[in-house]
């Protein structure tokens, strides 16, 4: 009997041979790269590797001249560009947003079940994508419409997958800032210290006025990065009184510094809103009861009496005057005269607009065709992508995003500067174009916002979801039903 038993003891823990040992090790190996693949920090890497190539321009950042003449503009020109060096910098771009994308696959690959959930319960934005993958048919540049919704949608893949790794940390709030923070500062650091160590570099835009727009390639982009570098900055600053506040305060100066250098209005009109909320929220954090409402008072008192007197002495003029106290004359650096012209194509095709092909289909045409890459107006740069049709769901998509907000701040105040991004969405856009565009950062991280407030905190406040679940309607017992036996 003794014998029988130590028998089948060897036969059940033999070790398994050919075939089954091959099976076994690689689902170890396979159940090891889905636990690495599915922690905070690989989930964050795609994130921050579209944050800083869609704020690099590869063109100024292989090409740096040792007087740094490409680094300037002058009355919104580049002063020097080849398109031979263009073509090769964008080559070398999309070789590592290639790299980007096969790591992104992998992580969609083995957090696939999370992301399908959650892809599941955004059929407004997924209604996005469909209509301007419809600009397919009507094109003239057909590959071009696919490779944009391509960058959009794996731009879209990462925020979301980041929001997946913060699932029940903490510090995902904190996590969010220090992502977007990372980047950013290392190309403003690198923009201001190239403007320092070039050739009569700060010489030449003290005596000439000329716009700084460092390894950003543009001032304007420049200027927007420097407003995310704000966000993030103050945001930290925000969620807890830290012990790296001195180290952030210099931060916020440096990304001050980088406004001036740019010359960029809307950019600093959006930072001095975001600051001003972000120190309003600060004082309200820190202010209880009585002196809370004190201070409320007196914002909104100041706010009236400033309206007033705006009204009173500045009349009819306030947009000249707006404008020329900003550096600019009345037709915003010629922004009006595009906006009319954008008027005019919108008119043409406002369905379905003229496709999501990077306005080369509308630029085909010469009557609507201008100097620039678009029209220096978000919304309009918009409907000409996707028409009145993509209009609609870009604002169904900003009312579900304002509703998800109000009702998690209701439980969470912490969450006041998830809401900043949409804003500086929605004040840039009246002079730039960032609304729905490919791998551009004031997009990038607004989706990074919208994405954390419905997976993180909707889910763990117990705020409204995204989508309710039906509830079957129960009936009120009775008090002789209640103490029925």
């Amino acid at each position: 009997m003794s014998i029988r038993v130590k028998r089948e003891k060897t036969l059940r823990f033999a070790k398994p041979t050919g075939p089954q040992e091959l099976k076994r090790k690689l689902k170890i190996i396979f159940g090891a790269f889905s636990r690495l693949f599915c922690l905070p920090l690989p989930l964050s890497i795609p994130i921050m590797g579209y944050l800083f190539l869609g704020s690099v321009d590869f063109l100024t950042l292989l090409t740096v001249d040792g007087d740094g003449q490409n680094l300037f503009y002058n009355e919104g020109q580049p002063s020097i560009e080849s398109e031979d060096e263009r073509y090769a910098a964008e080559l070398v771009k999309l070789k590592y947003y290639l790299y980007l994308y096969a790591y992104t696959s992998i992580l969609l690959l083995f957090n696939f079940k999370a992301v399908i959930q959650q892809v599941a319960h955004h059929k407004n934005f997924v209604a996005i994508f469909i209509v301007l993958l419809l600009g397919y048919f009507v094109s003239d540049e057909s590959d071009k419409v696919l490779t944009n919704v391509v960058h959009l949608g794996f731009g879209a893949a990462s925020a979301l997958l980041f929001s997946i790794g913060q699932l029940g940390k903490s510090t995902s709030l904190r996590n969010t800032y220090v992502v977007v923070l990372t980047p950013i500062f290392l190309i403003q650091a690198a923009s201001i210290y190239l403007l320092i160590s070039v050739d009569t570099g700060v010489v030449d835009f003290l005596a000439d006025g000329k716009r700084y727009s460092g390894y950003a390639g543009n001032p304007n982009t420049l200027g927007g990065l420097c407003a995310l570098g704000i966000w993030s900055a103050m945001s930290l600053m925000y969620e807890s009184s830290s012990k790296h506040s001195f180290f952030l305060v210099i931060l916020v100066a440096l990304f001050a510094a980088g406004l001036v250098v740019t010359a960029s209005t809307t950019a600093t009109v959006v930072s001095i809103i975001v600051a001003s909320i972000l120190l309003w929220g600060m004082v309200l954090r820190r202010c209880t009861g009585l002196t809370r409402v004190i201070f409320n008072l007196l914002i909104v008192l100041v706010s009236v009496i400033s309206a007033l007197l705006f009204v009173v002495y500045i009349g009819d003029n306030y947009i000249e005057l707006f404008t020329e106290s900003v550096g600019r004359e009345g037709t915003l650096s010629g922004r009006t005269e595009l906006w009319s012209i954008a008027r005019e194509a919108i008119t043409e095709k406002p369905i379905l607009g003229w496709s999501y092909d990077s306005h080369q289909s509308v630029f085909g045409f010469k009557l609507y065709a201008v100097p620039f890459n678009h029209y220096h107006n978000g919304y309009m740069d918009t409907l000409i992508a996707g028409g009145f049709v993509l209009g609609a769901f870009v604002i169904i998509h900003f009312i579900q995003f304002i509703r998800l907000y109000l009702s998690v701040s209701k439980v969470n105040k912490a969450v006041l500067p998830l809401l900043l991004p949409l804003v500086i969405i929605l004040i840039s856009n009246f002079t730039e174009y960032s609304l729905l565009r490919n791998n551009n950062p004031l997009w990038t991280t607004y989706m990074v916002a919208y994405f954390l407030l419905v997976t993180v905190f909707v889910r763990r406040d117990g705020a409204v979801p995204v989508v309710q679940p039906r509830q079957r309607r129960v009936l009120k017992k009775s008090r002789k039903q209640h103490f029925r036996f």
